[in-house]
């Protein structure tokens, strides 16, 4: 992430979407646009983003996080 200080706040069902998100699924959906490699490189920065809010979450709360 080049910003993270940028994603301060998340709704919390775009949040549990992003840690139910499934690399299986997404090669699906996407085999005809994204390679093996774009795949793998956008789950991970999808772990970075789950792992940033659940840092936040921990430090603040979830109220001050999640809306």
């Amino acid at each position: 992430m080049q910003n993270p200080d940028d994603l301060s706040h998340c709704d919390r069902q775009l949040f549990e979407k992003l840690k139910a998100l499934d690399a299986n699924e997404v090669t699906l959906k996407t085999k005809r646009h994204l390679t093996k490699e774009e795949v793998k490189a956008l789950m991970a920065r999808r772990d970075e983003i789950v792992e940033h809010f659940q840092q936040l979450i921990a430090a603040r709360g979830e109220k001050e996080v999640l809306y």
